[in-house]
């Protein structure tokens, strides 16, 4: 859109992208009323450092207000890895908090013209922290190293071939079956292959898991070809049955990733768990069920229920995520912690096509790279039209397969179990008792005087 409507929708969708910054103000112009009517009841306000205080304010509402694409206002601090040593242990949250408190610090001193030395003086130990403890993205030593060659299968197939021969046209669903079929059974320089991956919903027929397990249907003939032709596990995107399902049109499928093994077994299923709003539900309740009747461009899958671990051939556990499920980091540490056995690695199943030519791939790829930061467990991004790559748990990534690419990548991933995170432990609590400190110091050291 030309300006100024890219302006005005832009600001209106900040409704959606960031909503915390509008009831951060609201909440503010309540205390600030309050405060002139009952000044009173807010005299131990005097001494507090205001934009420690709001920054500390803001960094939680962002983490805890709903959003549809969470991105915060630490994410950017990404581009200084491997020095943010930090995140492991705090996660994104801390890098906001100095975010908020420097920029509210700034604009304190555009009008009083004071210094903030607590937030220099914090500020540069958290620096010296960060770079102290800079990220590594060896495997860790001290524990089980697994190997496992993996081909990440990029079969590019835009929206218009995927809609047909999810249609049921022959000349589409051929189409896609041969792309995945030859780019599959390749032979690779790595040798054998251990597991190999397609995107999310690449099948596009539905799949009856539990039928198939109780041996009432087979398995379709293309991937039963490929795990003979091919002697190796694959970790496929698709559209499974629901067999609870209340209507044909309401909750009949799930959105999910399916481990089928090399003697042409299904190994585990998991069903996506964190629906996208307005694209694979709506957020009415009841009412879906009725407007689903009627309403064509929405999904409504069902939503999973459990946590699945998945197992190569060499017993290496690793977790799936489906699409924007990986954006969102209390998901992946409820993930981690209703396991018993800590992952080696996250599959993040993408289909990043219906945003065409536009930055969106990039970000999505950009903001996942923090959960592998935060929870030090590589990340393999595989994705229909790109960006597909390995992320490591410094942030850092191996070669790409690109936008609109058709392509494969093999890769030899060498992993280990590694100790739980700090973050995955405790999660933003940490940075909220560094906030609390913060605020207790900030308070003692303006008020010694009347305190002693």
């Amino acid at each position: 859109l030309a300006p100024p409507l890219n302006y005005i929708f832009g600001v209106l969708f900040s409704l959606i992208v960031s909503p915390q910054f509008y009831l951060t103000i609201l909440l503010l112009f309540i205390l600030k009323h309050l405060n002139n009517r009952y000044i009173h009841l807010f005299s131990f306000t005097k001494g507090i450092n205001k934009s420690l205080a709001i920054a500390g304010a803001l960094t939680f509402a962002e983490y805890f207000t709903p959003q549809q694409f969470p991105a915060h206002l630490g994410h950017p601090w990404l581009q200084l890895s491997p020095f943010i040593g930090m995140a492991p242990v705090f996660g994104a949250s801390i890098f906001s908090f100095f975010s908020y408190w420097i920029a509210c610090s700034g604009v304190s001193f555009l009008y009083t013209q004071k210094r903030d030395y607590f937030l220099i003086a914090s500020f540069s130990a958290f620096m010296l922290a960060n770079i102290a403890f800079k990220l590594d993205s060896s495997p860790d030593r001290s524990s089980t190293i697994h190997s496992n060659a993996i081909r990440f299968v990029q079969a590019n197939i835009g929206n218009v071939m995927k809609l047909s021969s999810e249609a049921g046209h022959v000349t589409s669903i051929a189409e896609v079956g041969n792309r995945f079929y030859s780019m599959s059974t390749s032979p690779s320089e790595l040798g054998r292959l251990d597991l190999i991956i397609w995107p999310e919903t690449a099948f596009p027929h539905l799949l009856h898991s539990a039928q198939i397990r109780s041996g009432m249907h087979r398995i379709p003939n293309l991937i039963e070809d490929i795990l003979k032709q091919a002697d190796a596990q694959l970790f496929i995107g698709g559209y499974d049955s629901n067999p609870n399902s209340p209507s044909p049109t309401f909750e009949s499928e799930y959105n999910a990733a399916f481990l089928f093994e090399p003697n042409k077994e299904i190994q585990a299923v998991y069903h996506k768990r964190k629906l996208i709003p307005f694209g694979e539900g709506l957020p009415f309740g009841r009412f879906n069920a009725f407007f689903s009747q009627y309403i064509q461009n929405i999904s409504f899958f069902a939503k999973g229920e459990q946590f699945k671990l998945f197992r190569t051939l060499n017993e290496t556990p690793f977790i799936s995520a489906i699409c924007y499920e990986i954006l969102f980091p209390s998901f992946i540490r409820e993930y981690f912690n209703s396991l018993d056995e800590r992952p080696h690695f996250i599959v993040n199943l993408t289909n990043d096509s219906w945003y065409g030519d536009t930055a969106e791939p990039f970000q999505h790829l950009f903001l996942a790279k923090w959960r592998a930061i935060e929870f030090q467990t590589p990340i393999l991004r595989m994705t229909n039209t790109g960006i597909t790559s390995v992320i490591y748990k410094d942030g850092s990534e191996s070669e790409r397969i690109g936008v609109f690419e058709q392509g494969i990548l093999d890769k030899r991933l060498q992993t280990s179990q590694g100790p739980k995170t700090l973050y995955q432990r405790f999660g933003p609590l940490l940075t909220f008792l560094v906030w609390v400190f913060m605020m207790l110091i900030s308070y003692l050291h303006t008020n010694r005087k009347s305190l002693f």
